[in-house]
């Protein structure tokens, strides 16, 4: 009887229908495979022994997913049976569960509002499901991944699809409730999709055909394969396969391991990683001799397949990171970062266009320590946000365009005060202005602040990234739901980026940042920072200085200002259980928009009337003399005279400059969408004032006398800015969530704010304060400015400063596992 089961199971998952066998009911019940979804089950597994919650998953329409791991369309997990696409039965002996791959997250994955996976019985559940949407409860969690639509056709055909699956799957009243939706995708076909560990992978034709390019070709090295995967006139898809093939011959034990796979609006979207050890030379008389060293390579490919066979594609093997893995020997010396242990925003930054920060403050400490033990399951971590920012970039430079992936982030930090009430030995941190606060050591009075003020300091700042406000208002009554009691809701700022990344000023923002040091797997090199400069191996983009993880993550080697490329100390504040961890500066702005731009107009026209070498001064260019980049991004090093939008734009040239030192071309063969002359020389300030906001904020090589020039990556931090904008009931407040992560807040954040920002005689007596945070109630106004070539320069006089900090704090970012030790202290 359990064969003809088997057999009937086989036949209708192949059809796209599934009737949930016996074994999944009785699977159900023990708790393997979650029927009705409770909080605590729903969606990915998380580390041995849990299960990470669905988390963020939205169709078409904006409306949350919840798809049961047993769902009609999905071919059950079993412990001693597998299934393949053939319909083929393996046995297997008795085994542990399998270790999730957290890098992997199944971070590509077709879901759309109306999947016929809602429940096992959707007639039984449409209730429970529907009451659960009006309450909020699910999604539970706010680090998971869905592909969005591609547009308003294929979101209709996939729904359409899923509508009919849901039609042919439920119970008999059921379908005859729904028959337009049946009949509206009588031409589709049903998702499949197969559950695989932490994966959810398509069953289609066309996936069938990636897998086998990647089984046959890729991994057999099997070149006759392509004239059967690939179309007689894709000339070019079998030139893209030859050069990978061509790039993997110098590592003849190559394994590219498939960690995603998508059907992406028609397109077959795979994420790899390359594993291998470079025992040969490739081919070509420029082939590196083999090296004997392991990398860890990501391979990305695109792929429309018509008729069974691959019509077109784009695949790109990051030849940079293989490169460096194999030419820079202090690779070998670089450490692998526990990217599952760091929170997400840290080490990449969550880059999404809508965010919350939600303060909150703790109501009864025991029911707090449970919530927080909830939320270690549900932070996104360094390796999720690293994955899909990895997937997002490959899937845009193929498109051209922001592809269909949307993504739902959280990452949770405390206040000293809170983390004494969670942790006894928190006195024994090494951070005095951690154990002090913001609001004690400001230059201005804290008692008038919108947050932060003493008294009003949150406990817990939960940090909320969505790409859109329907996600993110989804991703907060989320996290109202699961607070229960243990704490109370005090506040939520919410922040939503600006066009062409730009802040309320109008200029283009972060732009500089520092490269991190270190790899993610060991021994492969697979580099959390690319190394995309073939002129110098210490850097990461052009212009991009590499800096040790230890001078923003507690627990690794830190700059070393005598040699910068060997690592120094480890960054260590005491209790061991902040390894891993970091600090948060959390400075809310508030800019006066009008009043700025008011100003630049005025001082610009009394400049221009004053010095006839700048009769043609515009508050452009002066805004742009005071920030040092125009609006666009575009550097006055490299763009004196106007702006420049399109150098502005590339990442590789709008940071490729110094003060002291003229820049060297890049090489003929580097990739550069634009040509722009390299920087000269300007350590006298004619180009760009020595007394600009970039130039005060990150000195680069010109380091002030007496300095050692190594020492000043070590006041660097990872800043994480988000424009804000309140209405008020005196108008609207515009301004800047200030965020940056650093091991050390006196030695990186105070230090710049006041050593360099503030320092009117940094390198050159009278140079004047930063235009933007340097000025100070009852301390120096001015800043100076070039006029011609000869040396001379204008006083320009501030008046007053544009930005005013109206709350903030210091908090400490504890790593997963520290959550769950906070949580059972």
């Amino acid at each position: 009887m359990e064969q003809r089961q088997a057999g009937a199971d086989r036949r209708a998952v192949r059809a796209g229908v599934h009737q949930r066998p016996a074994a999944a009911r009785a699977a159900a019940r023990r708790g393997r495979c979650p029927a009705a979804g409770p909080p605590h089950a729903l969606g990915l597994p998380g580390r041995i022994g849990q299960r990470r919650p669905a988390t963020g998953h939205r169709g078409p329409g904006g409306q949350p997913l919840h798809i049961p791991r047993d769902a009609p369309g999905l071919l059950p997990r079993r412990a001693r049976h597998r299934e393949d696409r053939r319909g083929h039965r393996h046995r297997h002996p008795r085994r542990r569960p399998r270790r999730p791959d957290h890098r992997a997250l199944g971070l590509l994955r077709r879901h759309d509002a109306d999947h016929a996976a809602r429940a096992a019985h959707p007639a039984d559940r449409a209730a429970t499901d529907a009451g659960r949407e009006a309450a909020g409860r699910w999604p539970a969690a706010g680090h998971g991944l869905s592909p969005g639509a591609a547009g308003p056709a294929a979101s209709g055909r996939h729904a359409a699809d899923h509508r009919a699956a849901a039609a042919r799957t439920a119970a008999p009243g059921a379908a005859a409730a729904a028959p337009a939706a049946a009949g509206s995708a009588a031409a589709g076909r049903a998702a499949v999709v197969v559950v695989t560990g932490s994966h959810r992978w398509p069953v289609t034709p066309a996936a069938d055909v990636v897998r086998s390019l990647i089984r046959r070709v890729y991994r057999g090295r099997d070149r006759a394969a392509l004239e059967l995967l690939v179309a007689d006139d894709a000339a070019e898809v079998r030139a893209e396969c030859l050069r990978i093939l061509d790039l993997l011959a110098g590592f003849p034990d190559a394994r590219p391991v498939l960690e995603d796979l998508i059907d992406d609006g028609g397109w077959i979207v795979a994420r790899l990683t390359v594993h291998g050890t470079h025992l040969a030379a490739g081919p070509g008389p420029d082939a590196a001799e083999p090296t004997g060293r392991r990398i860890a390579a990501p391979l990305f490919g695109m792929f429309r397949v018509d008729g069974g066979r691959i019509v077109q594609s784009w695949q790109r093997l990051d030849e940079q990171v293989v490169a460096a893995g194999l030419a820079d020997p202090a690779n070998a010396v670089e450490p692998a970062l526990e990217l599952d242990e760091i929170q997400g925003n840290v080490l990449p930054g969550f880059r999404k266009d809508h965010f919350a920060l939600v303060y909150l403050e703790i109501r009864d400490l025991a029911r707090a320590r449970a919530r927080v033990a909830r939320q270690a399951d549900v932070v996104a971590t360094a390796a999720e946000v690293l994955d899909f920012m990895r997937l997002f970039g490959a899937a845009t430079r193929r498109r051209g365009h922001r592809p269909g992936l949307s993504a739902t982030w959280r990452n949770l930090a405390f206040s000293c005060d809170a983390l004494r009430r969670f942790a006894p030995d928190a006195d024994q941190i090494d951070a005095p202005a951690f154990q002090e606060g913001m609001h004690s050591r400001a230059a201005t009075p804290a008692a008038d602040w919108v947050v932060g003020s003493p008294g009003s300091v949150p406990d817990v700042v939960v940090l909320l990234a969505a790409d859109d406000e329907p996600g993110l208002a989804a991703e907060c009554a989320a996290l109202q739901a699961e607070l229960g009691d243990g704490f109370d809701l005090r506040g939520i700022q919410r922040g939503a980026a600006l066009p062409g990344e730009r802040e309320h000023f109008g200029f283009r923002d972060g732009v500089s940042q520092p490269g991190i040091r270190g790899h993610r797997a060991a021994p492969p090199f697979d580099p959390i920072t690319p190394r995309r400069d073939p002129r110098d191996v210490q850097r990461g983009h052009p212009g991009q200085r590499l800096v040790w993880p230890g001078e923003f993550v507690l627990g690794y080697p830190a700059q070393d200002a005598a040699d910068p490329a060997l690592p120094g100390p480890v960054a260590d504040v005491g209790p061991q259980w902040t390894r891993n961890g970091t600090f948060l500066v959390y400075a809310r702005y508030r800019q006066d928009t009008e009043g700025f731009a008011e100003f630049l107009t005025r001082a610009g026209a009394a400049i221009a009337e004053r010095e006839p070498e700048l009769a043609d001064l515009s508050p452009h260019r002066l805004g742009a003399l005071l920030v040092g980049r125009w609006r666009s991004g575009a550097p006055v090093m490299r763009a004196p005279g106007s702006d420049a939008p399109e150098l502005g734009g590339s990442g590789r040239l709008n940071n490729d400059f110094a003060y002291r030192q003229a820049t060297a071309p890049l090489p003929a063969s580097a990739v550069c969408p634009v040509r722009y002359p390299p920087a000269p020389a300007d350590p006298a300030g004619l180009r760009c004032p020595l007394g600009a906001h970039i130039r005060k904020a990150y000195l680069r090589d010109d380091t002030p006398p007496g300095a050692i020039a190594g020492d000043v990556q070590r006041h660097r931090m990872l800043r994480r800015g988000v424009p804000y904008t309140d209405e008020t009931p005196t108008g609207v407040d515009r301004g800047l969530l200030f965020l940056s992560y650093q091991v050390s807040i006196e030695r990186q954040f105070e230090f710049v704010l006041q050593q360099w920002l503030r320092n009117p005689s940094l390198r050159v007596p009278g140079e004047g304060v930063d235009p933007l945070l340097g000025v100070v109630p009852g301390g120096p106004t001015a800043v100076r400015i070039p006029v011609g070539d000869g040396g001379r320069a204008v006083e320009v006089d501030l008046e007053r400063s544009w930005t005013e900090l109206t709350g903030g704090g210091y908090f400490f970012v504890p790593s997963v596992s520290a959550l769950r030790h906070l949580a059972g202290c």
